[in-house]
């Protein structure tokens, strides 16, 4: 079980680090992808500090998935990544008040009972 929690640091460094880079593009806009513009969009999306911050959490959260998996099998760990699925529904609800449709939900759920198998295996 203790092994757990480096899985469980890196969905949550990725579940945070993925809202932070929500609120930076919410901020900055709608980015252009034309190609006479990419290095603009490019400058944008980086000069952005919550979008540095949700990238640089990410990678903090890529650490410490390397070191989960060098501790515990990738079929139990994977499946655990889900909780960020639930995690960002949540908090994508509560932060950026986004829509949550009946199936949505439905679908969040089976994601909780999929676990539930996977944590008692």
């Amino acid at each position: 079980m203790s092994h757990l929690w480096y899985v469980l640091i890196s969905v949550l460094l990725n579940v945070i680090g993925q809202l932070c880079i929500k609120k930076g593009a919410l901020v900055r806009g709608p980015l252009d992808l034309h190609m006479n513009k990419i290095f603009a969009t490019v400058y944008h999306a980086f000069s952005n500090p919550f979008i540095i911050l949700g990238l640089f959490l990410y990678g903090i959260s890529a650490f410490f998935w390397i070191i989960a998996l060098s501790r515990v099998d990738l079929s139990y760990a994977y499946p655990v990544l889900s909780l960020g699925y639930i995690l960002i529904m949540l908090l994508s609800y509560w932060l950026f008040q986004e829509h949550l449709s009946t199936l949505r939900v439905l679908g969040t759920l089976t994601v909780v009972v999929g676990l539930c198998l996977i944590f008692k295996s």
